[in-house]
């Protein structure tokens, strides 16, 4: 079976994305950066997840390959940091017992260097969770969808305290039902280039003039009732459209350079909260410390494409040098 080729609009996207989560994590206490990148950021690759979805896979198939791209990657990161992180708290004489379990337990219960964690399992989560769903209606996929979303919203932290970031996937899961019922009538759209332009212009001034409140999924904080998910939807769907236009002044080389960094992508998604650990980075952090971040897991990430590393701490297959070159 020869798999399809990527689309290097999508790994734009993908690659956008990743830039914003870690500046999140870089500019965590400034309103800026809560309006301009809190409310799409993370429902970016919910709704990417439902784009991409395969109506009739499977429920096995979906849990081997969830397990190979994210389930994996979480253990080998976790086995990694989890001791490095007890060591560093017993140095400092910072470890409480009641502590030791948050790291385990993920979701909203860690912090520094586990921070990016809840994201990964909630994704897994939310994956599987959808895959039960396909005997149903998508209408059926809507309201189910649209009641968690309301039901996080009336109780936030019922969600957000479920381990493993189990609540966020519910929350979230309207993003992934978004994403598939674009990619379902997309043929149908016309003009869709001035509507997504269009409606990227009404999301920033709903966001800009604080009638969309920013939403934040770790914490299962909806935001605006309905209306920060929406918003979140519009920016989604308007970036995948106005990426193709932009991938078409691109050469070829441009392309796989695109597709090779995206496909290391989970590995700055792990490592940059490291890095921000490592440096002590404040609430406020600093551009040197978001340039620091984004560029050494992606430097070193790009490394470990090329090792058998690659399929335990990034859920890809080895690269091939010769193939890339060959492409």
């Amino acid at each position: 079976m020869i798999s399809a080729p990527r689309s290097v609009a999508i790994d734009v996207v993908r690659i956008l994305g990743i830039v914003a989560v870690v500046a999140c994590h870089v500019w965590t206490a400034p309103d800026w950066s809560r309006r301009a990148l809190f409310t799409w950021n993370v429902p970016l690759f919910f709704f990417l997840s439902g784009y991409l979805w395969t109506r009739w896979r499977p429920l096995r198939v979906e849990a081997h390959k969830r397990l190979l791209t994210l389930a994996v990657p979480y253990l080998a990161w976790l086995a990694i940091l989890l001791p490095v992180w007890l060591v560093q708290q017993i140095v400092i004489g910072d470890l409480e017992l009641e502590d030791i379990w948050r790291p385990i337990a993920g979701g909203n219960f860690v912090g520094r260097p586990f921070s990016i964690l809840w994201f990964v399992s909630a994704l897994l989560f939310v994956a599987l969770f959808y895959r039960v769903l396909q005997g149903l209606p998508l209408k059926a996929h809507w309201v189910i969808a649209v009641t968690l979303l309301l039901a996080a919203g009336v109780a936030p932290k019922a969600f957000s305290l479920l381990p493993l970031g189990i609540g966020t996937g519910l929350a979230g899961l309207v993003f992934v039902v978004a994403g598939t019922t674009f990619a379902h009538y997309r043929q149908s759209i016309r003009a869709e280039f001035v509507i997504a332009v269009s409606a990227l212009s009404g999301a920033v001034a709903l966001i800009s003039t604080g009638v969309s409140a920013p939403l934040d999924l770790k914490r299962a904080d909806v935001g605006t009732p309905l209306l920060s998910a929406a918003v979140a939807i519009a920016i989604s769907a308007a970036l995948i459209v106005l990426a193709e236009r932009i991938v078409r002044l691109f050469g070829d080389l441009s392309g796989r350079v695109i597709v090779f960094l995206s496909s290391g992508g989970l590995f700055v998604v792990f490592a940059h909260p490291v890095v921000l650990w490592a440096l002590s980075t404040p609430p406020n952090g600093t551009a040197f410390d978001f340039l620091l971040a984004l560029v050494i897991p992606w430097v070193v990430g790009s490394g470990i494409r090329f090792t058998r590393l690659s399929p335990l701490l990034i859920g890809a297959p080895q690269a091939q040098r010769q193939k890339m070159i060959a492409d």
